[in-house]
C-alpha cells in the first residue's frame, strides 16, 4: 500500500472510529435518561400506591375516633365536618367528591359533626359545613360556611384554588373569580397574588351561625 492510500486509509479509521465513539456516548446518555425516567416513574407509581393505601383518591366518611390517625398518616387532610340533610354540607359533598380522585396527593374525609362532639369543641366547628385543613398534623385553616366560596351554588374550581391558597392541594390553574368576601377572607390581592400567613388558627369570622 503506498503512502498516499495509507493515509486515506487512516483518515477513514480515524473517522469511523469518532463516529463509533459519538454513537457510543449518545448510547450512552440515552440509557442513562432512560434510567433516571424509569426510576421517576417507579418513585411516582410508588408514591400513590402509598397514596391509595392510605386512603387518597376517595372521599370518605370517618368516625370520630379516626381523625387524629388520619391526619397523622397524610401530609395534607381536607376534612368536612357535616350534617346529614343539611342542603350546604350536600354541596360541599359534591365538590369534595370531585376534588378528591383529582388531587391524588390530599386525603379527603367526611365526619359527622353532631355525633363528634370532642372534635367539635376542640376544633370549634359552630356552624356547617365547616373544613378543616390540615398540613403535617396541624390544622392549617378552616372554611368556614359557604360565604368564603361565594354561597349557595358556589363553583368546585373555586373551592379547589381556596384549598391550593393554604397549601392542602397541588393547583397550578388560573385564579377564578372569587370576589371581594372571599379575596378579604383568604388574602388575595386584585392581581391574584396570595398573601400567605402563619396557620393553626380556625377561622370563625365574618360567618353566621348553623341554624
Amino acid at each position: 500500500m503506498n503512502p498516499q492510500q495509507q493515509l486515506i486509509e487512516n483518515v477513514v479509521l480515524n473517522t469511523v472510529q469518532n463516529y463509533e465513539r459519538a454513537i457510543d456516548a449518545e448510547l450512552e446518555e440515552d440509557i442513562d435518561t432512560l434510567r433516571r425516567r424509569r426510576m421517576n416513574e417507579l418513585r411516582e407509581r410508588s408514591k400513590m400506591e402509598l397514596w391509595r393505601a392510605a386512603g387518597h383518591g376517595r372521599y370518605d366518611p370517618i368516625d370520630e375516633k379516626d381523625f387524629f390517625e388520619v391526619a397523622r398518616k397524610s401530609d395534607r387532610v381536607v376534612c368536612h365536618f357535616a350534617r346529614d340533610s343539611n342542603r350546604g354540607c350536600e354541596a360541599m359533598d359534591h365538590s369534595l367528591r370531585t376534588l378528591a380522585p383529582k388531587h391524588m396527593e390530599t386525603r379527603f374525609v367526611r365526619i359527622n359533626a353532631e355525633k363528634s362532639p370532642f372534635l367539635t369543641e376542640r376544633l370549634k366547628i359552630w356552624m356547617l359545613p365547616s373544613v378543616v385543613l390540615i398540613r403535617h398534623g396541624q390544622t392549617n385553616h378552616t372554611i368556614v360556611g359557604l360565604d368564603p366560596l361565594g354561597g349557595e351554588g358556589f363553583k368546585t374550581e373555586v373551592l379547589e384554588y381556596l384549598l391550593s391558597v393554604h397549601d392542602v392541594i397541588e393547583f397550578d390553574g388560573p385564579a377564578p373569580e372569587i370576589g371581594e368576601t372571599a379575596e378579604r377572607r383568604f388574602g388575595i390581592n386584585r392581581g391574584g397574588n396570595i398573601r400567605r400567613g402563619g396557620g393553626g388558627a380556625v377561622d370563625n369570622s365574618d360567618s353566621e351561625s348553623d341554624s
